[in-house]
């Protein structure tokens, strides 16, 4: 049987014999005499070594049990040529004696004065001021961003001029939806298991994007990707909120410190507190539609969250929707369905409001708005299934009836903010939701 252990930052192979001890394998297997034999109890030091940042005596010590760990001996205390200050100190203050016995006070008074130095150290943390909840609509607005990647800006114009077509009227509709930050809230909070082996690291995490977390641990760490193994065993749920490799690098970071596999699970106050958010969302939408019931202008804007999903699948002849990206307080990130969840809601949402204004049943508004047979089949399918009013407009063009599928139809009565109507008379009217 052999097994690894890393000597002054060399992983080396050990081959298991019965009876010796891990100052043998130091002495007569590597060579390295800065370790003495004394009185083979442990009682006098001298064969001291660092395992980890830990003081053992050498003599009693089965090599098997450090296996995979860091072991530091007097001669690999000093870094890049430069003495450790245990080393400087003692040159300076010439306290060698006869030497036999300095390579374990070395090794002993460094871990000692490691041990003191974590006491005394007092962690303080720059608390950044960031806006409370009625003031996160402003902040959004008055942040915007660049973006990269999935959050860079997106436009989408068609047809003339948006901007008339809404001037234009004669019924015309604003209104503001906000969708917030939202927690993935896993079953399994994020969890990570990290252990090192020959210079290499392995971890076994919980991550939809199992290369992304091997680049992501590998420049953490300042390895080869080559050096870093990523496992992903089942986990409990994700949701988009496990992408990357955070938890992976802590416990690869703790196991390399530590000396010895180490495993990191995040409490579900830490999955809260710590773990970046779905994007909140602040989307304005106008419309207009002429006095036969035609949609003729829409502008959609979504701050933050995203442009998945922004554009809609029904026919309008002059559009602009636009996704900003901002700059956002808290930390966010990938979501399931990403942004189109928020985009969907306003523009169902800002459909609703458009077909109770021109007092047209909210189905038929969208029928008539769709080009997309295959859309609007699932449209007929959902009211046929939920026993929608008004039959006749369950009929498919080719004179086909649906009565199965999915509910399609939204609740615009949950959307937050007001909306402004101007019906054909001129008349202004506002409405709460």
């Amino acid at each position: 049987m052999s097994f690894t252990i890393v000597v002054n930052g060399a992983p080396t192979l050990i081959a298991d014999r019965s009876g010796q001890s891990l100052l043998d394998v130091l002495r007569d297997q590597l060579r390295l005499t800065g370790p003495k034999f004394g009185c083979g109890e442990g009682a006098c030091g001298a064969c001291t070594v660092l395992v980890g940042r830990r003081a053992i005596t050498a003599c009693t010590t089965d090599p098997a049990q450090v296996a995979g760990q860091r072991v530091t001996t007097v001669e690999g205390l000093a870094e890049d040529g430069i003495l450790h200050p245990v080393q400087q100190a003692w040159l300076e203050a010439g306290a060698m004696q006869c030497g036999y016995c300095t390579p374990g006070w070395l090794t002993a008074t460094a871990a000692l004065l490691a041990r003191r130095a974590a006491g005394l150290i007092t962690a303080s943390w720059e608390r950044l001021a960031q806006p409370a909840a009625s003031d996160l609509e402003g902040y959004l607005r008055s942040h915007p961003i660049e973006g990269e990647g999935f959050s860079m800006p997106f436009l989408h114009v068609q047809g003339g001029d948006a901007s008339a077509a809404l001037a234009a009227g004669p019924v015309v509709l604003q209104a503001h939806y906000r969708a917030a930050y939202i927690a993935h809230a896993p079953l399994e909070p994020r969890s990570a298991l990290g252990r090192w082996q020959n210079s290499r690291v392995t971890v076994w995490t919980g991550t939809s994007t199992p290369f992304r977390a091997r680049r992501e641990v590998a420049a953490a760490l300042g390895l080869p990707e080559q050096d870093v193994q990523v496992i992903v065993p089942d986990y409990g749920g994700g949701f988009g909120g496990k992408h990357g490799a955070a938890v992976a690098i802590e416990a690869a970071r703790l196991a390399r410190a530590a000396g010895r596999p180490v495993h990191v699970q995040w409490s579900r106050h830490e999955e809260f507190h710590w773990g970046y958010l779905r994007p909140a969302a602040l989307i304005d939408v106008s419309s207009s539609a002429d006095a036969s019931g035609a949609i003729t202008g829409w502008t959609l804007t979504n701050i933050n969250s995203g442009s998945a999903g922004i554009v809609g699948p029904y026919r309008i002849p002059h559009q602009r929707i636009a996704y900003q990206p901002a700059e956002s307080p808290l930390p966010q990130g990938a979501y399931r369905a990403l942004a189109s969840t928020a985009n969907h809601f306003a523009r169902e949402s800002m459909l609703d409001e458009l077909a109770h204004q021109l007092e047209i049943d909210p189905l038929e508004f969208r029928l008539r708005h769709l080009d997309d047979e295959r859309t609007a089949a699932v449209l007929r399918a959902a009211a046929g299934a939920l026993g929608w009013p008004g039959d006749e407009r369950l009929d498919a063009p080719d004179g086909s009836r649906t009565a199965s599928g999915t509910a399609s139809r939204t609740a615009s009565r949950t959307a937050s903010g007001t909306a402004s109507g101007i019906a054909a008379g001129g008349l202004a009217t506002s409405r709460s939701r």
